[in-house]
């Protein structure tokens, strides 16, 4: 899409910007990225999983590296969950 943005931490980690999408988008383009993945046939290696960690910006988030580290924490949690595996920390939020 127009104006998703996607960035290498690490060798295998990568960082997805998906400007203007709702928890719910985000949670359907997870899960798309995980099935493509885990269906495609891969040359050299053959089959391969993922664990995404996803998370939205909130009203209360005001600094990028929490976003980044929110991020982060959900992919360990994903990972923790196994392979193949989708985990979504959501926004802090501030009820005004």
């Amino acid at each position: 899409r127009a104006g998703d943005t996607l960035y290498t931490l690490k060798d295998s980690e990568f960082f997805l910007i998906l400007p203007f999408t709702p928890e719910e988008g985000v949670r359907v383009i997870a899960e798309r990225i995980r099935r493509t993945i885990a269906e495609h046939h891969w040359p050299v290696v053959g089959k391969a999983t993922v664990s995404l960690g996803c998370t939205t910006r909130g009203s209360g988030d005001t600094r990028t590296d929490t976003l980044r580290d929110r991020a982060h924490q959900a992919m360990e949690e994903a990972r923790r969950r196994g392979t193949d595996s989708v985990w979504f920390s959501p926004g802090e939020t501030i009820e005004t």
